[in-house]
């Protein structure tokens, strides 16, 4: 519930301050639709587990500097985590598809290259094993990490070709992804 009103609140004040800026580009399509490829890791204790992922994109482009994104990225293999507790075991297993929503602020250093960083939500759910001697205790993981990363990107006709590092935090352990996309701006 926490996550749908920071996002609400943001999307708002977002939407208000491009209002009354008056610096919302109506005359370009705004609209943003992408896919991705990368290198979804997770640095656990227990070594580096890393996989193949994808994403999809969309979002909206208030102007050149600032856009706002929700992304699905997923298609890797699960992530598992173990860890040493006092008395036994705990393995982490989380799902190979997250949702996350963004801000984005770009600094276009020619007509043709920029530079931008993001930051913003990511949701993760999955299951955690916790074994001590004979006995197990099963529970379920859900839970909302702050994400953040940088980029560059080349404009190419109607879209970009981006290149991102994005970090975040997965059952307490270090969760990066690696990737390139293509994001294109709709019109209807």
């Amino acid at each position: 519930m926490q996550i749908r009103t920071l996002t609400l609140m943001c999307c708002g004040l977002l939407f208000g301050a491009q209002a009354k800026a008056g610096i919302l580009d109506l005359d370009e399509p705004n609209v943003l639709l992408g896919f991705g490829v990368g290198r979804l890791g997770l640095d656990a204790e227990s070594g580096s587990e890393h996989s193949t992922a994808w994403t999809i994109t969309t979002g909206y482009k208030f102007n050149q500097y600032i856009a706002a994104e929700v992304s699905w990225l997923g298609g890797g293999d699960p992530l598992i985590s173990t860890k040493r507790i006092t008395g036994g075991t705990q393995v982490d297993t989380i799902n190979d598809h997250f949702w996350t929503v963004s801000g984005i602020g770009s600094w276009p250093f020619t007509e043709t290259y920029s530079a931008f960083g993001r930051v913003g939500m990511l949701s993760s759910s999955g299951n955690s094993l916790v074994t001590r001697g004979a006995t197990s205790t099963r529970s379920e993981l859900s839970g909302t990490e702050v994400i953040y990363g940088a980029g560059v990107a080349m404009t190419v006709d109607n879209g970009s070709l981006r290149l991102e590092y994005l970090r975040s935090s997965l059952a307490d352990e270090v969760a990066s992804y690696i990737s390139l996309s293509a994001v294109w701006k709709i019109t209807f």
